[in-house]
């Protein structure tokens, strides 16, 4: 998947509605929390903004791999997906 290093790109896939969410979403928001930290140290008079966005983000991260969704929803990814268009 190309997917640009920009968070509204991240954004804009894991808001599509043909693509199975949960298996692209979390390794997308881990590509996202590394944006945010080349953010900080290009931007550093908006470090405190940035900061705000990731810890709020890790939190999530971390609520989401304790939970046994996350596991199943990866095994199904190796399964075939067709789309209804």
């Amino acid at each position: 998947m190309g997917v640009s290093l920009y968070p509204d790109a991240v954004q804009q896939t894991v808001s599509s509605e043909k693509t199975l969410m949960l298996t692209i979403t979390l390794p997308l928001y881990k590509q996202l929390m590394q944006m945010y930290k080349l953010a900080a140290m290009k931007f550093p008079k908006l470090h405190p903004m940035i900061k705000s966005a990731a810890v709020k983000l890790n939190k999530y991260l971390k609520k989401t791999w304790t939970t046994h969704t996350y596991v199943l929803a990866m095994s199904m990814s190796f399964l075939p997906y067709k789309t209804t268009d």
